[in-house]
């Protein structure tokens, strides 16, 4: 006999007694019933029988009734479901014969729950082996459905509501704290001063979005964010869905190096002295950085929540450490075909993960291209390419914005606009974009630089 066998051989976990001891205790005691309905649903209990009584007491609850000997048995005779428990005397005698004392009943909730999530384990991995022996999907959908099962299974279960003041000293000492101590929030840089200023950066739970035309700069500057926050330690995630890690390996090392893409990219050039030395700096630094790639080619919405939850476990020491950042939202593939449903799809499966596991995602969105005669109209929070529900869902929305001359050529009166910021006011912060090191730069940061020189 196979070890498989063998387990399966004795039984689904359960603990009917600490089940039974439930049940009877809110027979005895009807505020015992709310106490386990914050963490218990009726799924939870293995047997039959045990799951269509607490389901009654549900219902008797809810229609304002005692639970007592005389209702309970009622209402599952009204459902022909009184014989199927155990008969009348089951139900006034059995439930509270030998009760534990009443306030040991939170362990007993414990048990029935923890031994719901060993028995959910086991369906899990039986529905997931058997769709693996099917050989109908693909090897790393069927994986990521995997582990989001265990995922879900890890994180399940009902908190407790909490009354306001059980959180307010907690809420406002960190108010305090970031009074005192800007610098102790965990704050992710947006790199350009202003842009900072105005949003004050990501926040852990946040869901952002840069868009913009092709061309107009959104990947130059995610790799900006990404460099800026790697070089203060913060862990990065790039899912490089448009271009190769290669590629963008070395449009960071142009943003860092500011050796020009002529040299490193397109390799019209070759690199002076100081310009290899620079690369070279720039190679050692980068190398050393928290920023990880995942280069995968198909990537669905839930892979990427599996795959973000996976190395925030494995690269985030912190609780509210990590950004992510998703070049471009366009390219993540869904079970939906129509386009703006598809992308509603892949913004509520951003937005969620950014949320459950307390990091930042940062989505970059293509721009639909617009007629002749509003190239030089300033975007909205409603431009985002077959947008779904992209702008409902983010917390931040980025626009790149370069105007155009008759010649369709760039003006230089480059904008990074804030079409929208859930805490915060609409803005326009004048940049200047260098395409040949992929860089935005504050325009009067710039202008002084000139100036300087």
């Amino acid at each position: 006999m196979s070890k498989i066998e063998v387990l399966a051989d004795r039984g689904l976990p359960a603990n009917p007694d600490a089940e039974r001891a439930i049940l009877g205790a809110i027979l005895l005691d009807n505020s015992i019933y709310f106490q386990a309905a914050e963490r218990l649903q009726a799924d939870h209990f293995s047997l039959d029988s045990h799951r269509r009584i607490y389901l009654r007491m549900s219902e008797l609850s809810e229609m304002g009734k005692p639970i007592d000997y005389v209702t309970l048995p009622d209402i599952l005779r009204q459902h022909k479901e009184l014989e199927a428990v155990g008969g009348d005397a089951y139900v006034t005698d059995q439930l509270t014969r030998g009760m534990p004392r009443i306030k040991n009943i939170s362990q007993y909730i414990k048990i029935v729950r923890d031994k719901a999530s060993l028995r959910g384990l086991i369906h899990s991995c039986n529905r997931n082996m058997a769709a693996a022996y099917d050989q109908e999907e693909s090897a790393q959908s069927m994986v990521a459905r995997a582990l989001d099962d265990l995922l879900q299974l890890q994180s399940g279960g009902t908190d407790e509501p909490k009354h306001v003041a059980e959180f307010s000293e907690q809420v406002t000492e960190k108010l305090k704290l970031a009074w005192s101590d800007p610098g102790g929030i965990n704050r992710y840089s947006l790199v350009i001063p202003g842009i900072n200023d105005k949003t004050g950066g990501m926040l852990p739970e946040e869901y952002g979005c840069i868009m913009g035309r092709t061309g107009d700069g959104k990947t130059g500057y995610a790799c900006q964010i990404a460099l800026e926050n790697g070089l203060k330690g913060k862990p990065v995630l790039i899912f490089p869905l448009e271009l190769s890690k290669e590629v963008m390996y070395r449009r960071l090392l142009c943003v860092l190096s500011r050796v020009t893409n002529r040299v490193l990219i397109k390799h019209t050039f070759e690199p002076t002295p100081k310009e290899l030395e620079r690369i070279a700096v720039a190679k050692q630094t980068l190398d050393r950085l928290p920023i990880y790639f995942d280069d995968s080619r198909e990537l669905t919405g839930a892979q990427m929540v599996a795959k973000v939850r996976m190395w925030k476990r494995r690269h985030c020491e912190k609780d509210d450490d990590g950004l992510v950042i998703v070049d471009y939202l366009q390219k993540v593939l869904s079970k939906y075909r129509e386009q703006r449903d598809k992308m509603t799809d892949i913004s509520e499966n951003a937005r969620r993960v950014a949320k459950d596991e307390r990091l930042r995602m940062l989505g970059l969105s293509q721009m639909g291209r617009p007629e002749r005669k509003n190239m030089n109209t300033r975007p909205t929070k409603f431009d985002p390419k077959e947008s779904g529900s992209i702008e409902n869902d983010v917390h931040l929305l980025i626009s790149a914005f370069r105007p155009v001359d008759e010649h369709n050529m760039p003006t230089g009166a480059d904008e990074l606009i804030i079409c929208k910021q859930r805490d915060g006011e609409s803005a326009i912060e004048e940049v200047e974009y260098r395409g040949d090191i992929y860089s935005f730069f504050s325009r009067s940061a710039a202008l002084a630089a000139r100036a300087g020189n």
